[in-house]
């Protein structure tokens, strides 16, 4: 298969999720990240995005421990890809603090992950590349400069 197989997989799934079609979604997903399993790299940024794509569309059908595996399997490749203070990972830690129950259950019936164990280093992420980007700002420049700079991982 060629990896622009895969490229057109995803934006099938993403049209579908986008039409609240989660099942034809997941379908499209699983077969572009079987495809970019066999044609990427082992541990390749794509295949993050793909996992978390997935995640997401587990999450809308209500499927939380398949959502949960593959945001952590996508976190291990951006550790990986990026190291550990990008701002993708920071992204990948707060998906990964979103409650695995549905939200009008009783908060005795809902299993979620420990929040404040993911969203210290994330908020940690956050806070050191807003500062490196302050760094560099032009000085009384817009402060739209700085978030996106932070959010890009790049001074």
């Amino acid at each position: 298969m060629h990896p622009d197989t895969a490229t057109t997989l995803i934006n099938l799934g993403t049209l579908s999720a986008d039409q609240e079609k989660a099942a034809d979604a997941e379908r499209f997903y699983q077969r572009a990240l079987a495809i970019q399993e066999r044609v990427l790299a082992d541990g390749h940024p794509e295949l993050a995005i793909t996992l978390s794509n997935l995640g997401e569309v587990y999450r809308l059908q209500k499927k939380y421990p398949e959502a949960q595996s593959v945001e952590t399997r996508a976190l291990m490749i951006r550790e990986h890809a990026f190291g550990a203070g990008h701002p993708e990972i920071a992204n990948t830690l707060m998906v990964l603090t979103k409650p695995v129950a549905k939200r009008d259950e009783p908060p005795a019936k809902r299993e979620t992950p420990n929040v404040a164990v993911l969203q210290k280093p994330a908020i940690k992420i956050y806070e050191e590349r807003v500062a490196a980007c302050k760094a560099i700002a032009k000085p009384g420049g817009p402060s739209i400069e700085v978030n996106t700079c932070a959010m890009k991982g790049g001074n």
